[in-house]
């Protein structure tokens, strides 16, 4: 009979149970890092629902997974949502007071509190900074 042997493997930093080393792997979510469970997303505080069969866990919102401290942390002030850092170039969304400077597929790449009067002008209440004639021919 062969010796047969079974290697437990770490769970990401973000869950407490798993069944792989992803965060999409999580069945409990590490509380400790004030975790939050992708069947039972919250959004500013209003309960979304259950999102059916889904299985993870991920940062609260407002907040980004750093791999290096293996925590969660804050967004920057100037963004709803955001990814890999605290820069305002990180927000993947803009905090409603901000405004969005977007890329030519209209993906946010910062957000900023005023629009670069040299560069852009605001967008009425969309809340866009918009590039100028004189910014888009030099």
């Amino acid at each position: 009979m062969k010796d047969c042997r079974v290697e437990c493997l770490k769970c990401h930093p973000l869950c407490e149970t798993c069944d792989g080393p992803n965060s999409t792997n999580c069945f409990t979510c590490n509380l400790n890092l004030g975790a939050i469970n992708l069947g039972a997303i919250n959004f500013d505080g209003i309960n979304l629902g259950a999102i059916p069969n889904a299985k993870g866990c991920s940062c609260p919102h407002r907040h980004y997974y750093d791999e290096a401290t293996k925590s969660c942390l804050r967004c920057n002030d100037l963004c709803e949502r955001c990814i890999l850092g605290s820069s305002p170039t990180d927000c993947t969304h803009c905090a409603s007071a901000a405004f969005q400077i977007l890329d030519v597929h209209n993906k946010v790449v910062e957000c900023v509190s005023l629009c670069d009067a040299s560069k852009y002008y605001p967008d009425g209440n969309n809340r866009i900074c918009k590039c100028t004639l004189i910014h888009l021919m030099n």
